[in-house]
Order: structure tokens, then sequence, then C-alpha cells
């Protein structure tokens, strides 16, 4: 190969360069674009509560389009545009016996809401229950399995075996129904997906926020604080009752005494009953008011005990351990357990069917469609030495 030559492709690749680095560079800022668009979003105040995302490849015309054929005729053809292979997972499928699946996106949206808001939801363990079940059982052991150290000749008597405790965690039902005129339905520029993805969520967190937590366990899911509770460490308590430390003063905290004790001085006590197993992955959960004192707390040195976190988004820390604030949790009195620690996905799980179930009746209360949303969800205990409760009280 000659000089000619050579300069000839030295020319090429560097054109051929030239164009890749082009493209790679137009490739990176539209990436770029989308992820800023998304931060804004994610950024504006109340985008979180009141924003309808659809996927990309669904427009927000047709599909609002198609739902309000859905509530005028109760057909799911309506959506058959939107059953690609982007959304089929999402997609609606008829059921005679509960309505049919809610619209794609519509029921994903909804839930990722109710997993925002109700922490109990994301910090316990969550089990779909398959189709032709209503439930899901769970064993638990009773004590360890024993060992024993032997000589080369020793006999081997057998070791103690383990009872079990068996946990049966039940669906129940939770159902919603909003209602919007005809006239409304109508309006082509009322966006009717975004209302009735935040008219059902609302109501949803609100019903499930509450059961997680104080449930009776008949019509609803058995919440984590409709358990027993009891004083006593975890080889003295049964199954399936959760120890409890007071706080030594009836709806609140101590009071500092001549410099020789601290209010914060429970939670550490708290933190020490939790057996090591759970402790890797232990979070606190406690009410807006019971966080409003423990923010106060200072040490010694004059540090508040809570601690901020270290960057955006992450939650604030307590004695190394995260917190959620739980509205959900009782409210500050005498003997209230308005605090918890453990690891909750190992204590609590929640036990779902997939999706969301509705149907649209035009007829029984008009000018008003109303729009009949259910949704089969469980909970129950299933590890009470997982978790501890501050009782306040003295």
């Amino acid at each position: 190969m000659d000089a000619y030559e050579m300069k000839t492709l030295m020319d090429q690749l560097g054109g051929a360069f030239e164009k890749f680095k082009s493209e790679h560079a137009a490739a990176l800022a539209a990436e770029q674009k989308r992820v800023d668009q998304i931060e804004k979003r994610l950024m504006r105040p109340g985008g979180s509560v009141s924003t309808f995302d659809p996927p990309a490849n669904v427009d927000r015309k047709a599909f609002n389009a198609a739902l309000r054929s859905f509530a005028k005729s109760n057909d799911p053809s309506a959506f058959a545009e939107f059953t690609d292979a982007e959304t089929k997972a999402m997609s609606i499928g008829s059921d005679p016996d509960g309505g049919y699946m809610v619209p794609p996106v519509l029921s994903p949206n909804v839930m990722r809401r109710v997993r925002e808001s109700v922490a109990l939801y994301r910090l316990a363990n969550v089990m779909e229950v398959p189709a032709g079940s209503d439930a899901l059982e769970f064993l638990r052991e009773n004590g360890d399995l024993s060992a024993s150290w032997v000589g080369e000749t020793d006999s081997r008597p057998e070791t103690n075996s383990p009872t079990f405790t068996k946990t049966r965690v039940s669906l129940r039902e939770i159902y919603t129904m909003p209602a919007v005129t005809q006239q409304l339905v109508d309006l082509a520029s009322f966006d009717l997906a975004a209302y009735l993805t935040d008219a059902i969520s609302r109501r949803i967190i609100r019903a499930e926020g509450a059961a997680f937590m104080t449930g009776e366990g008949v019509s609803r899911p058995r919440g984590l604080l409709a358990y027993p509770t009891a004083a006593t460490a975890d080889a003295a308590r049964p199954f399936g009752t959760i120890e409890h430390v007071n706080t030594g003063a009836n709806g609140g905290f101590t009071t500092t005494v001549s410099g020789t004790s601290n209010p914060a001085d429970v939670l550490i006590d708290l933190t020490i009953k939790l057996a090591p197993e759970y402790s890797s992955n232990a979070r606190w959960i406690m009410s807006r008011d019971v966080a409003n004192l423990v923010r106060k707390f200072k040490l010694s040195d004059g540090q508040f005990i809570l601690q901020p976190g270290l960057q955006m988004g992450q939650p604030p820390m307590l004695l190394g351990y995260p917190v959620e604030i739980d509205d959900f949790m009782p409210a500050l009195g005498t003997g209230s357990l308005s605090l918890a620690f453990g690891d909750f996905q190992r204590a609590y799980t929640i036990v779902e069917r997939a999706g969301i179930r509705m149907l649209a009746d035009p007829y029984t209360a008009k000018p008003f469609v109303r729009f009949y949303a259910r949704r089969l969800v469980g909970g129950g205990l299933v590890d009470s030495d997982a978790v501890k409760l501050l009782r306040f009280a003295a």
C-alpha cells in the first residue's frame, strides 16, 4: 500500500469515526433530555400524586377515548389496541365473576401510589396468591435444631427436632366506587384516566394503610398492631405475641432526671431486644407525633439523635437504622403502640391477587357513571420475634 492509498484509508477512517462521535453525542443528548424530563416531573410538588404517567407507547387521548367507551358499554374490547407487547402484562382479562381488569396502565399506577404511600406495604414481604386459592400458608419453626459434639467412637443419639406452627394469611376484598357525571365522561378535555387513578388510589391507600396496622382480621387483613403483646422475652412468649417495651410514662417518654437518664434510652433498649438475625434489615416505623418528639432528643454532646438522610430521598436515621413515618400508626396516647422496630419483611406478609378489577355502571345512579373497582389483598404476622413495639405507658 503506497502513501496515497494509506492517506485515503486514514481519511475514510477519520470520517467514519467523526460520524460515530456525532451520532453517539446526539443519542446521549436525547437520553439526557429524557432523564431531565423524568427528574423534573418527579421533583414537581404533588407530581407523584396527581400525575397520570402512561408508557410512551400509549397515547393519552386515545386511552381516555377507550376508557370513555368502556364506561358506556363495559366492553373490554375498547382497549384492544393497547394490548401490544409493551402492555400485554397489564392488559384486560375477562372475568365473569369479578368484572374486568382495570385498563392497562391504570392498575399499575394505582399500585405504584399504594407502595409509595403505605410504609408497611413497602417494607413487608408481598406475595401473590395464585388463581384458585384464597390464602397462603406459612410454617414457622419453633425452637432450634440441636447439635452435639462427639468423639470418633462415641454414639450418636437422635437430636431434638423442632415443632412447627402453621400460619394462614387469607385474601380479603376491598372496593371503592368513585362516580363521575355523564357530562364529564363525554367531555373530551376531562382527563378521565387521571381522575380514576387518583380517586381509586387515594381510597385504597387509606383503607389498606389502616388495615395493615390495626385491621381486625375478619373482613379485612389482620394488622401488625392487632396481635397480643407482652413484656416478655422471645423464648418465653407464645408464637403470635409481640414483645413490647414500656416507655415509663403514660402517653409519652420519660423526662431527663438529674442528667442520669435520657428519654431516648428506651429506644436503645428496644433495639437490644431484637435478635441479631433481624437487625441487618431492621427499620423504625413511627407515627408523626412520635417523630416530632424523637426529633428533639439530644445526646450528651448536644447532637440530635435523629439524623437526616445523607442524600435527597434517603430516610432519616435513628441509632443507625432508617426511619419511616407512617400516618396509619395509632396516635400518641396512654398505652398506644405508636412505634415499631424490626425486620418487617420477615415479620409481616401481605398477600394479594394481581391487578384491580373494575366495572362501569352508567345505569343505576343517572346522571352519574359509577366505576366499581375491587381488589383482593390480605396480611398477617408470620414471625412475632422479628418486630418489637414501644408501648407508651408507665
